[in-house]
């Protein structure tokens, strides 16, 4: 699992990784699948986006895949990308067909 973390809390680190059990991990390693959550969540370590400036701050950056991991990005190639949980408006949605 990759969650996107905090840059007020954690400047610098743009995820986190933990196993499947919960216990953090160093990166995704040779991970086969994983789960990436941008945004964050509530489980295992409470890692969010909440502040107006994180959200912009790693939409941004997606845009731009600064902050997509080597992980995401090595078992995203040649593949589709599913985005679940946030409402979006139109052009985001041409925006991440486009970069796909």
């Amino acid at each position: 699992m990759v969650q996107g973390v905090s840059q007020a809390e954690h400047f610098g680190a743009w995820v986190h990784y933990f196993r499947a059990d919960g216990t953090p991990a160093a990166d995704g390693g040779n991970w086969s699948t994983l789960l990436y959550q941008p945004f964050g969540s509530v489980w295992p370590a409470g890692n969010f986006l909440v502040s107006d400036s994180d959200f912009v701050e790693v939409l941004t950056e997606i845009d731009i895949q600064t902050p997509i991991p080597q992980a995401v990005q090595r078992l995203r190639a040649g593949r589709n990308f599913l985005f679940l949980g946030c409402r979006s408006p139109p052009s985001w949605s041409a925006s991440l067909r486009a970069r796909s």
